[in-house]
């Protein structure tokens, strides 16, 4: 169940936060259409170590697109996708994992170069990567420059950066 909760955190991480400062590249970005809440534009950090604890570092929002990254020294890339939001409920749709988060090259993997990449079965990649690119449903609200995401019952708090 840690892992579990360590790996949705992660996602929920890079989910909410993409797309800020890097872009999105190969995907389909909905920036010009977003209609949802722009106050999560920014880039986030977490407020106590437990939240970094458990993988949630930094997470960047521009407009629909997210993405997250765990901090090593360094920042370190996660995942990238697209979110909605409707009445304080964020539903993030991771659309990329970053190589470096399981020990492949440095650049962005999609569900179908991943697979093509680790040469796997459908069943075994599901088993193994799936939940990397599962939609995520988060409860969330934005108090000035503060950030509250809630996940199975438990609350992380952020602090926007710029």
């Amino acid at each position: 169940m840690a892992n579990k909760r360590f790996w949705l955190g992660i996602l929920v991480m890079a989910l909410v936060f993409g797309m800020t400062v890097f872009g999105c590249g190969d995907c389909d970005c909905p920036t010009d259409d977003f209609t949802g809440d722009t106050a999560l534009n920014g880039t986030w950090d977490p407020d106590n170590e437990d939240t970094e604890d458990r993988g949630w570092n930094l997470l960047k929002f521009d407009n629909g697109n997210f993405e997250s990254f765990r901090r090593n020294n360094i920042l370190i890339p996660m995942f990238k996708g697209t979110y909605t939001t409707s009445s304080g409920i964020m539903i993030l749709i991771s659309t990329h994992v970053h190589g470096s988060l399981i020990d492949l090259q440095n650049k962005w993997f999609s569900a179908i170069e991943l697979k093509s990449t680790l040469q796997i079965a459908d069943e075994e990649f599901n088993e193994e990567y799936g939940h990397m690119f599962a939609s995520q449903t988060v409860s969330y609200s934005v108090n000035g420059n503060k950030l509250t995401l809630t996940i199975e019952g438990e609350t992380m708090t952020y602090t926007r950066k710029n």
